[in-house]
């Protein structure tokens, strides 16, 4: 989630004896230690601003979402308005010289921002974590279904593994990722996805035993070899309808992609024997 890496850009620490405008949270307590004054005092009003229209803005987008997801939302925003009013305070204090005496004041704003940062890493690990949920809303109960969505829990996506070239997709095949698509962002129940996985695992599994009946061709050889990685991701995908996990759609998919890719180019002449032949499919 994009929110998520402008948490933790909001931390990173500013090298030592470096001076600039403070790009993050943390630089932005450097400028205040190392330098108290006007100048910092504009920034942190400036970064109290930032995190209370950042705090609007991703308080609208996640405001649907339930579980653990939601929990840790809502300890983020206490975090959120704690760092607002410190950061009003320091700058008070720079300019007028009253309040709290500055040490203890950028003491609580030094902690507030470790405080924010690993409650942005307990969120991203959450993310991470394989453990079921809704991918519609993040209700992570111990039923199978979320009550709310009525959408089967998974296990969601850990590693992505984003494809960087582009192959034209038949109507079956646009179908199987159109629908993956749909389930991963939560929209359509697993479910949905069985009969067009089905459909198109069959088309190859008969294209497959129909290249088996002519393996004396060289050429057969390599297109069989080809079908059989792409019969592979395909078999992965399926594997979510028994343990839940939507990783294998997304590592599934990604197999059965690289295979079209090879066929593709195969076809196209841009792709030797031997190279379509020495494919190792577990490396794409």
């Amino acid at each position: 989630m994009q929110f998520l890496a402008n948490l933790q850009r909001s931390t990173r620490l500013l090298a030592a004896g470096e001076r600039k405008e403070p790009q993050n949270l943390q630089e932005l307590a450097d400028e205040v230690r190392h330098f108290p004054g006007a100048q910092s005092a504009h920034y942190c009003r400036l970064w109290a601003r930032h995190l209370e229209w950042h705090l609007q803005d991703q308080h609208a987008k996640m405001s649907q979402i339930r579980g653990q997801s939601r929990r840790l939302w809502l300890e983020q925003c206490l975090i959120y308005q704690d760092l607002v009013a410190s950061l009003e305070d320091v700058a008070q204090q720079m300019n007028s010289g009253e309040g709290l005496p500055i040490e203890e004041q950028l003491s609580e704003l030094e902690a507030l921002v470790e405080e924010f940062a690993q409650s942005a890493q307990e969120m991203q690990a959450w993310l991470e974590s394989n453990h079921a949920r809704c991918l519609a809303c993040g209700w992570d109960g111990e039923q199978p279904s979320c009550p709310h969505c009525q959408k089967q829990l998974l296990k969601p996506v850990r590693e992505a593994r984003p494809a960087h070239l582009r192959v034209p997709l038949a109507d079956k095949q646009a179908q199987v990722f159109d629908t993956v698509v749909a389930v991963l962002e939560g929209r359509d129940d697993l479910e949905s996805l069985w009969e067009p996985l089905q459909d198109l695992l069959n088309d190859y599994c008969e294209a497959n035993q129909r290249l088996n009946l002519a393996a004396d061709e060289p050429e057969v050889t390599v297109v069989a070899q080809i079908i059989g990685g792409a019969l592979d991701g395909l078999d992965e995908m399926v594997r979510v309808f028994e343990d839940s996990d939507a990783q294998h759609l997304e590592d599934g998919w990604h197999r059965f992609f690289h295979s079209e890719q090879c066929l593709t180019a195969f076809m196209r002449g841009e792709l030797a024997d031997g190279d379509a032949v020495a494919l190792d499919f577990q490396e794409l």
